[in-house]
This record gives structure tokens, C-alpha cells and sequence, in this order.
């Protein structure tokens, strides 16, 4: 390992520390001016608040690069501002004697048991240098390459490009992740913000499973007075997490999807508590509504697919407020309208972008001067329909027929740990549950229903996957939590039925064998374990270009060969348009536009 090796992970690993410092001070910024008290931020972990900090942070950033570009001296100043705001809990005395109790009733709850703080400590650091390290290898998603890279560096030289999907359809898909890897890159002083902004989610999304787990680990009657919802949601997703990181080549790519699965599993574990609390009695607090529609609506603007998903955890937790008092209603309300915000200005964007506020939806779309032609917005949808469908085939032949289901079907069962495993087991337990509760029926036993609405955001969400764009990869965190779900509602279910050591005995037979696929999985793929960077940050490839000339002079560059950019210069497409041109032909900020429907670009694909 060399010097400056060394050198990068510490610099990696300060990074993370600076980011986890300003999304606090601004998730507690946050929190503070919607009315949420100080006494109720206490109950829960210090990781929510740096994840309503960074969607906030995330938010900011969309908003300044509606009028600049995002370098280091657009976003420093927002995380320089969250840190002040971190500092500020230490230094007003009235927040400090908030903050501060809990801080120590935090480090004494842990240092009860040395050990365990030992070793928590040392996995997270183990886990962080693992995790940096896997992160400065070469990107190798080839979506990366396609678009996502491209995306960010328009997005770190230029405000926001009016029309920039004329230029290339998926430059329009308008992934609010992208943006958060541009601020990260520091442009033009660091640039590894592909490589940082991931890495730190996974850290944030390992220490809020690590966090929630505490009480569980310190107190030995836990598992037993409490519901499975509550802790048996943060074991199980433990593993799921764990193959997310051996799997995903989203770590050193800046891909969406590994950001979105993050999410998923982050807003499941969180909407789970919030079940667990429901059910002993106590309505969803303001803190867990903010967090909650905070990290759901930022989704959706991480990945569309996220749609359904999100509306239905929220629906559910507003739900549960129905019989609140008045006041705590309105409060929840202004809370539900605040964050929506951050869904009216990503389709804003996506308006700029294309004329299409969901694109590549249709749906709002107005036919401005920059505006995406409609067919082509309508083929770009169809093209990821069929692509999802039946990859080896053009959307024409795939949609509008039930063709695809036999083909599918055959591909998705190639796909053991993701698919196959997860399936068989879940069908397994939901048949063990209904036989379970059939019996307890027959018994006359006392029981409660409303638990099984765990199950509700997952199927929603598999639903709409199904029925829109039904590829394994876009719905990877629901398929894998949809047996822990079903896991869960057993253990719920014996619970209070046998005796605590029995519960034990079984729980941990529950977690080995719901985990049998992701040890084989890690023992087939070990490999993966040692696929680090030892030689610090690794270099985006560089592909052979051409120079192209449209009709109206605009030079843009294309690969000489296959349809990914990775490191080329702007503007590059791999979809060359002769009649693209910029609508102010002296500014290539000014935006672009296309003279008549295009359909070069389809026959090119």
C-alpha cells in the first residue's frame, strides 16, 4: 500500500466525517424550523438527522444550479453553512443542554460494555476502508459511461441547460443523485465525487442498521419484550446491505440504482419502527412523519420507480395520525407540504430539461421552444419498457403482447440469489404464516392484523415494477425484503406465545436460514472481497471520438465506436442529431433545440 494510497483514504474518510457533520447541522436546522421539539428529536438516532440534512443539503443544491453551476465555491459554502449549524448545538447553551444529554446518554449507553464498543468501532472503521477502497476502482456501469458521467460534468460546468435531452434523451432523466455527485466532485479541485457520494450513503445507511440496533445488542431481554418489527426489520436488512456491497458496482460508479436501493432499505427499516410504536399505542411522531416524507420524496427524485413506493409509506404514516389532535394534524400536514417542495422543483428541472416534468413520461408535458420532441419522448419510454422486458428485442416487437412473459420469466429464474431464492422463501413463509395464524384462530388466541401492513409498500411497489419496467435491477431491495417481511410477521406472531429462550433459539435459526443465499453467495463470489483499489482513486476511461457537424454548425463529438462518452469533453452524444442546434448559436449554455422531430436517433439504437 503506498504513501498516497494512504493519503486518499484519509481524505476520503475526512470527507465523510466533514459531509456527516453538515447534514446534521442542517437535518437539525431543518427539524427545528417545522416546529419539531428538541425533547422528540432526542428519542431517535443521530443518523436521521443526517439523512434529513443531506436531502436537504441535496435540495439546496438543485436549487443553486437553477442559476450556476455547481463547483467549489457554489456548494461549500451550503456544507460549511451545516457545519456552522452543528457548531451552533454546542455553543447556545439552550440547544446545548439539549443536544448534550443526549450525546452522553448515547456514549454511556455504550461504553456500559466496553467490548461492544470496541468492536463497533473498529467494524465501522474496517467497514469504511473497505468501502473507500472498493469505491476508487474505475466505474464499469454502463449506464455511467452512457449518461450518468456526462450528466455530472454538464452539471459542475454549466447552470442548468435548457433542452440538454435534445442533445441526448438520457441526459434528460433528471437523477437529483447526479447532481449530489457533481457537488461532491469540488469541481475543479477534486473530482471524485463518483466515488464519494456512494460510499458515504452506504456508511450512513450501515451506522442508522448499527444504530438502531444498539438497544438489542446491550440489553438481553430486548429480542423478546419488544416487537420483531422494531428489531428484527434492522437485523434482517443487515445482510441485505452486506450484498448490496459485494454485488452493486454502483460504489464506484455514480449510479442511481444503488442510491435508490439505499433508500429503499433505509425507508423500510425506519417505516417498520414506526409500525412497531403504532402498534404499542403511540401515534408516528412529527420527527418520524419529517423523516419519513423527507427521505420518500427525495427518492422519487432519485429514481421515478420510486413513485408508488414512496406514496404508499407516506400514505400510511399520515394515516395513522387520523386520530391525532387537531394540532398535531396541521403540523403533520405542513410537514407533508414542506417536502413536497422538493418534488416541485425536480420536476421543474425536468421541465427545463426537456419539457417533460417526469420524463420520460409524458404526462405534463408542453411543447416549448426546447422541448424534446414528443415521439422521442414517448420512444425513449418505450425503449426502457421493452429493454426491461425483453433486452435482445426493439420495443415494437415486445409491447403491446404478453410475448415477453415466457422469455422473462426464463431469464429472472438464471438469477438465484436475487430472484429465485427470495421468492421460494417467501412463499414458503407466507404459507407458514397463514397456517400459523389459522391456528392461533383456532385456538381463539388474541391477535392483531394490522402488522401485515408491513407488506403493503413492498407489493406496491413490486406491482408497479411489474407492470412498467419488470428488470430485476430496479427492483432489487423489494424482492429481497419481501421474505424478511414474511420473517418477520412469524416471529411476531410466536412472539409472547413461547417461552424466551425458545424465541431465541428460533430467531436465529430464522436469520441463518433466511440468509443461506447470501452466504453462498459471498462464498462463490469472495473474490469481490479483495477487488479494492490499493493505489488510491482510479481514472474514468477514455474512448476513441469523432467530431460531427450538424446542420446548423454545432460540433459535437460521438465514440467512434459503441454509445458510451465516458471521459469525453462536452458536447457529446452517441446519438448524432443533424438537426440539433443551440438556441443561441454563440452559447452553448444558452440551450438546444431540434427543428423537426428527429428519428435518427431511434434507428440508431
Amino acid at each position: 500500500m503506498s504513501n498516497s494510497h494512504v493519503e486518499s483514504l484519509t481524505l476520503a474518510l475526512f470527507i465523510y466525517v466533514f459531509l456527516g457533520i453538515s447534514h446534521f447541522g442542517w437535518g437539525k436546522t431543518c427539524a427545528h424550523i417545522l416546529g419539531i421539539d428538541e425533547r422528540e428529536q432526542e428519542k431517535f438516532p443521530i443518523t436521521f438527522s443526517i439523512w434529513i440534512g443531506w436531502a436537504v443539503s441535496l435540495f439546496l443544491f438543485q436549487i443553486i444550479h437553477f442559476v450556476l453551476p455547481l463547483n467549489a465555491y457554489t456548494t461549500t459554502p451550503v456544507l460549511i453553512f451545516g457545519t456552522g449549524f452543528s457548531s451552533l448545538l454546542f455553543t447556545s447553551k439552550r440547544k446545548r443542554r439539549c443536544i448534550q444529554p443526549l450525546i452522553g446518554n448515547y456514549i454511556r449507553s455504550l461504553t456500559r460494555k466496553p467490548a461492544v464498543l470496541v468492536a463497533i468501532l473498529a467494524a465501522i472503521l474496517i467497514i469504511s476502508v473497505w468501502v473507500t477502497a472498493r469505491a476508487m476502482l474505475p466505474p464499469t456501469n454502463g449506464d455511467s459511461g452512457l449518461y450518468h458521467l456526462h450528466t455530472i460534468r454538464w452539471v459542475n460546468s454549466f447552470h442548468i441547460i435548457l433542452g440538454l435531452g435534445n442533445l441526448h434523451g438520457r441526459l434528460a432523466f433528471n437523477q437529483a443523485y447526479l447532481v449530489y455527485v457533481a457537488a461532491l466532485n469540488f469541481y475543479p479541485f477534486f473530482g471524485h465525487g463518483r466515488s464519494v457520494a456512494n460510499s458515504f450513503l452506504f456508511i450512513l445507511t450501515a451506522m442508522t442498521l448499527v444504530e438502531l440496533l444498539l438497544p438489542a445488542i446491550q440489553k438481553k431481554t430486548f429480542l423478546t419484550k419488544v416487537e420483531p418489527l422494531q428489531w428484527g426489520s434492522t437485523l434482517f436488512s443487515i445482510p441485505v446491505l452486506a450484498y448490496l456491497a459485494l454485488s452493486s458496482d454502483g460504489l464506484a460508479s455514480p449510479s442511481s440504482d444503488l442510491t435508490s436501493s439505499l433508500l429503499q432499505l433505509v425507508i423500510f427499516v425506519i417505516f417498520a419502527h414506526a409500525l412497531s410504536g403504532y402498534l404499542r399505542g403511540n401515534r408516528e411522531s412529527l420527527h418520524t412523519i419529517l423523516v419519513l416524507s423527507v427521505l420518500t420524496a427525495t427518492a422519487i427524485t432519485i429514481k421515478l420507480s420510486n413513485l408508488v413506493f414512496s406514496a404508499v409509506i407516506v400514505a400510511l404514516v399520515l394515516t395513522g395520525t387520523w386520530k391525532s389532535p387537531k394540532s398535531h394534524i396541521r403540523k403533520a400536514a405542513l410537514i407533508l407540504l414542506s417536502t413536497m417542495s422538493i418534488v416541485i422543483v425536480w420536476c421543474v428541472r425536468g421541465f427545463l430539461l426537456s419539457g417533460a416534468p417526469l420524463y420520460p413520461s409524458t404526462i405534463g408535458y408542453f411543447p416549448v421552444e426546447w422541448a424534446v420532441p414528443i415521439d422521442d419522448v414517448v420512444n425513449e419510454a418505450n425503449l426502457i419498457y421493452g429493454w426491461a422486458r425483453q433486452p435482445t428485442l426493439h420495443w415494437s416487437e415486445v409491447l403491446g403482447s404478453w410475448s415477453w412473459f415466457k422469455p422473462w420469466v426464463l431469464r429472472v429464474s438464471t438469477i438465484l440469489t436475487g430472484v429465485v431464492f427470495p421468492f421460494a422463501a417467501f412463499l414458503m413463509m407466507f404459507i407458514v404464516n397463514v397456517a400459523t395464524v389459522v391456528f392461533l384462530r383456532w385456538k381463539r388466541a388474541r391477535q392483531s392484523y394490522l402488522q401485515w401492513l408491513i407488506l403493503v409498500p413492498l407489493i406496491s411497489a413490486l406491482a408497479f415494477w411489474f407492470f412498467t419496467a419488470p428488470d430485476p435491477r430496479f427492483a432489487t431491495v423489494p424482492i429481497l425484503l419481501m421474505p424478511v417481511a414474511m420473517i418477520i410477521l412469524f416471529l411476531f406472531l410466536l412472539r409472547n406465545r413461547i417461552n424466551a429462550k425458545a424465541f431465541k433459539v428460533i430467531t436465529l435459526a430464522m436469520f441463518l436460514v433466511g440468509n443461506i443465499h447470501f452466504l453462498g453467495y459471498a462464498a462463490k463470489n469472495r473474490s469481490n472481497i479483495q477487488n479494492i483499489s490499493t493505489n488510491g482513486w482510479h481514472d474514468v476511461k477514455k474512448v476513441p471520438l469523432d467530431t460531427k457537424v450538424t446542420a446548423s454548425g454545432l460540433h459535437v463529438f460521438t465514440p467512434i465506436a459503441g454509445d458510451q462518452c465516458w471521459d469525453a469533453p462536452l458536447p457529446c452524444t452517441p446519438y448524432f442529431n443533424e438537426d440539433l442546434s443551440l438556441r443561441n448559436p454563440n452559447d452553448i449554455s444558452s440551450g438546444f433545440k431540434v427543428r423537426k422531430n428527429r428519428s435518427s436517433q431511434e434507428n440508431s439504437q
